[in-house]
């Protein structure tokens, strides 16, 4: 297969894969009618063991590993478009989820990602161990592993602008707007080209989102609605017919 290596809990008799690979060996395997695993029965074995609790008691975090490294290796012969409700996944409490039941984050350090925003306690992370010894990219697969982790297993990279039924804004840009002020905008920015429709089209959200206090010139706070963008011409207004330490505010 490529030498894809095969999880082994699958309940099938596998050739080492060292005897496998010698050419002499190999030959006689053949001669013996022993047969090559197609990529879609190991898939669907995979797949169906996460269906109930019961057929994934004995999934410890390094089958786990073994079994998504598989699933990426092979992803051209995936017949599913989304697998976040077909497989569960370790977090770093050593819990397992289905991604698509629970948000569960990749563990990174991207300026507003929400290791940095959140810190570890406040969301659910992947267990570091899915992050290191990266399976290489087939040229099969247009995904790097943490794409294909976000894309397929439903592993989220960002955190929510809105909540999962989109009634509301999230209880993570509450947080950060209560709690990183000076990080709200940059925060907002980032998540607005995969969210932004979602909130234009609630008037609710968006009557919350204006209510969240920023920072703005001069280390004050207030509230975004009533807020300025700061063009030059505004500015330079300001500078002639304000005094020094007067703030700006049109009521």
């Amino acid at each position: 297969m490529d030498s894809i290596p095969i999880p082994r809990d699958l309940d099938l008799q596998l050739v080492e894969p060292a005897a496998a690979e010698n050419l002499e060996r190999s030959k006689l395997f053949t001669c013996l009618d022993v047969k090559g695993a197609e990529v879609k029965e190991i898939r669907s074995k995979i797949l169906k063991m996460y269906k109930t609790s019961g057929d994934c008691e004995h999934i410890n975090l390094t089958i786990s590993r073994e079994h998504l490294h598989f699933l990426y290796l092979t992803h051209h012969a995936a017949e599913e478009i989304n697998c976040s409700d077909r497989i569960q996944i370790y977090d770093q409490g050593g819990e397992m989820h289905r991604p698509s039941l629970l948000d569960l984050y990749i563990p990174d350090d991207r300026p507003y990602g929400p290791r940095v925003l959140l810190g570890d306690t406040s969301v659910y992370f992947i267990d570091d161990t899915y992050l290191d010894d990266l399976p290489e990219k087939p040229s099969s697969v247009d995904l790097t592993w943490t794409e294909w982790l976000h894309k397929y297993i439903g592993v989220r990279r960002d955190l929510r602008l809105v909540n999962t039924d989109n009634s509301d804004i999230s209880l993570a840009c509450k947080w950060v707007g209560k709690n990183r002020p000076n990080k709200f905008l940059e925060f907002l920015k980032h998540l607005w080209p995969y969210e932004g429709d979602l909130v234009l089209s609630s008037s609710h959200i968006q009557d919350q989102l204006t209510e969240i206090k920023v920072l703005c010139m001069a280390g004050r706070t207030h509230e975004l609605i009533e807020t300025y963008l700061p063009l030059s011409n505004l500015q330079r207004y300001c500078k002639r017919f304000m005094e020094k330490d007067e703030f700006f505010s049109i009521d």
